[in-house]
């Protein structure tokens, strides 16, 4: 189990690269499409600018925790 999720993450991060893909360019115009891992790509390994890069990935640590949270309050076991 632990296998397939380590390839589903993968297979995520894989994905979002979509955006550039289909509007031909890194980035699309106007960021239209533009997904939080794809900033965080660009800043970090692009731009190299580290600092703008960490912060991106905070902010997405951060909701992911947060729709974690609703999720087990949606569908949690409740006692």
């Amino acid at each position: 189990m632990l296998f397939g999720a380590v390839m589903a993450i993968i297979g995520t991060f894989n994905a979002s690269g979509i955006a550039a893909t289909l509007s031909g360019g890194s980035p699309p115009p106007q960021y239209a499409g533009w997904l939080i891992v794809d900033h965080a790509n660009d800043f970090g390994f692009v731009r190299y600018e580290m600092g703008y890069a960490s912060a991106v990935t905070v902010v997405l640590l951060f909701i992911v925790i947060l729709f974690n949270k609703i999720s087990y309050k949606l569908f949690g076991d409740h006692k």
